[in-house]
């Protein structure tokens, strides 16, 4: 599977497993250059999702020919990468200047408040530091109710949350009226590869969800 994964730059999923078995498939996974992998829902059983990690699209070629791919893989899944190179310096410049590819387009919503509309977003959540305060579906598969919705909205207005981020196999118009009730911008992009016009390999699929985003932010 992860072989597959390599040679095609499409992620798979996996079926649900037990925590001992998901252990078992990062463990494996992990040893394979260039994938990695993720848990996928909540509960007891997961799914799980390998994927390739796209490191130069990813960091930029000047940081990865200084660091390398295998340390910067490792402070990105800790969540650490940026902090990592804010404080570092190289040639009397902070490493941080050094960031290229998505993670530098990424920064002009990193650490942003969004809404949701499922938890399917998690490692594009932590990859660019975007700050999910909430979710329109809460719970896998069970419509949100308009007491959750009706919650959802106050928060946004408190929190000044000017973008909803969706799949667009969900509920486009449930996004929408939210999104006109609290003055947002709906981001209503593809989750997997073909899921739209020109997303038909994962290197489009995520420069159209940055892409998307950046104009979003810029409106507000």
């Amino acid at each position: 599977m992860a072989q597959r994964v390599q040679d095609s730059g499409e992620n798979e999923i996996l079926d649900f497993m037990n925590p001992y078995e998901r252990r078992i498939v990062h463990v494996t996974v992990n040893q394979i250059p260039g994938i990695t992998s993720e848990s996928i829902g909540d509960g007891f059983l997961k799914r799980m999702k390998i994927m390739i990690w796209l490191y130069n699209k990813t960091f930029g070629d000047e940081l990865v020919n200084l660091m390398g791919s295998s340390l910067l893989t490792k402070l990105a899944n800790s969540g650490q990468l940026v902090d990592f190179l804010d404080k570092k310096k190289y040639k009397d410049k902070k490493m941080l200047d050094y960031l290229g590819g998505w993670l530098k387009e990424g920064m002009v919503f990193r650490n942003k408040k969004i809404v949701a509309y499922h938890k399917n977003w998690i490692y594009f959540k932590n990859l660019f530091g975007i700050n999910i305060i909430g979710y329109v579906e809460p719970k896998p598969g069970i419509p949100p109710s308009p007491k959750h919705v009706e919650s959802l909205i106050q928060k946004m207005k408190k929190n000044n949350v000017t973008v909803v981020l969706a799949a667009n196999y969900f509920d486009e118009n449930k996004v929408r009226t939210i999104c006109v009730k609290v003055g947002a911008n709906p981001v209503i992009v593809p989750l997997y590869v073909d899921g739209a016009e020109d997303t038909e390999d994962v290197f489009k699929l995520i420069d159209l969800w940055i892409e998307k985003l950046k104009s979003a932010y810029s409106k507000h």
